[in-house]
């Protein structure tokens, strides 16, 4: 009787080790698979083809591409494929600190460089600011943003960001300087369910969300 019970409980504890090393495999898997798609594949899918001026190619019956826009402003993303006839005044005119601030938080300091229509800041720092993720894959250059539902996939020098997977123009490209990623603070802050104050007084640019 006592061989049977020493039996059974060895048999158990092979099949718990089986099913551990199973469930261990297939979240290594799962980690090394998304890894490998960021990083070592499906680099036509990120890359940048982002010729919005051939409006035609990949984007008929889109009409969010189509919509003509004569002024383009910092503070919206108007996720237009045509360049603007215009831009809208940005708040500073060249490289420099202001204060970021979101409703029931404390601002902070960040560093904002004008570029064209829009004004690009860190994206890691902002990210994190409004209560996102960021995760950056060194090799691609591929930044992946996430906050609840809201996903947005971008590349270093690349003008498309995926928008819960959907290819979306913006009018200035990722850049990257002194070991940061920038992007348009309308394109993150709208992407991810902000909306920017037009009006900047004190320096201090404030989002709503």
């Amino acid at each position: 009787m006592k061989q049977n019970k020493m039996l059974w409980i060895a048999v158990a504890m092979v099949f718990s080790l089986f099913v551990f090393s199973v469930i261990v495999e297939a979240d290594d898997h799962h980690h090394r698979s998304n890894h490998y798609k960021y990083e070592y594949r499906d680099h036509d899918f990120y890359d940048d083809h982002d010729d919005y001026d051939d409006e035609e190619d990949d984007y008929k019956g889109q009409h969010i591409f189509k919509t003509k826009n004569s002024k383009e402003y910092w503070f919206k993303w108007s996720r237009i494929a045509e360049q603007p006839k215009e831009f809208g005044k940005l708040p500073i005119n060249e490289e420099g600190e202001v204060l970021l601030k979101i409703e029931n938080a404390e601002p902070i300091k960040i560093n904002a460089i004008p570029s064209g229509s829009q004004l690009l800041v860190p994206l890691e720092t902002v990210a994190k600011y409004l209560g996102a993720t960021s995760t950056i894959y060194p090799n691609s250059e591929i930044i992946e943003i996430t906050k609840g539902e809201k996903h947005l996939i971008v590349r270093n020098n690349s003008r498309v960001v995926y928008e819960n997977m959907r290819k979306t123009p913006m009018q200035s490209p990722i850049i990257k300087q002194n070991n940061d990623y920038y992007i348009a603070i309308s394109v993150l802050a709208n992407g991810l369910g902000f909306e920017i104050k037009e009006i900047v007084e004190n320096n201090e640019i404030q989002l709503k969300g």
